[in-house]
């Protein structure tokens, strides 16, 4: 393994650990992406303490527009696979719930996650109804006239 790609830190901290190590077995030398949100960057100062060296990842240029292309294709599958969109749903959810039970409450407050921007980096064309966003305010433009229902399994 040569590269761990971390959506949201582990449930425990103390896994962080052990997973970032799975990149350096055997004398090798590894690399760990973890993306944070603005609101979690103090996560990094738990990490230090731990002695876990880090560094800022410099996104190159056009990396912002080449994510949105990726998310367009995502969205473009979903609206003709409803594989693809139910997986996209399912893994929402999961991720929704992984964030609300995290161990690290200080730190990942369940109240200032975006919730819209959530939905939208898994490309779901409309939000699920579960408990976690119901009396929430969601921004989240659903598209219009989409009867998922009508989407065929490929």
């Amino acid at each position: 393994v040569d590269w761990i790609v971390q959506f949201d830190p582990p449930q425990d901290p103390s896994f962080f650990v052990h997973r970032v190590g799975r990149t350096a077995r055997a004398g090798r030398t590894g690399r760990a992406l973890t993306l944070l949100r603005p609101h979690e960057d103090a996560y990094i100062n738990f990490l230090e303490a731990k002695q876990v060296p880090l560094q800022p990842l410099q996104l190159p240029g056009g990396a912002a527009e080449a994510a949105a292309a990726a998310l367009a294709e995502v969205k473009r599958m979903a609206r003709a696979d409803r594989d693809v969109l139910e997986k996209g749903t399912r893994a929402f959810v999961s991720a929704l719930r992984s964030y609300k039970e995290h161990q690290c409450r200080l730190i990942f407050r369940f109240a200032k996650l975006d919730l819209g921007g959530l939905a939208r980096s898994f490309a779901l064309l409309r939000l699920p109804v579960v408990g976690e966003l119901r009396g929430r305010e969601v921004a989240f433009e659903e598209e219009e006239g989409l009867d998922t229902s009508a989407i065929p399994y490929r």
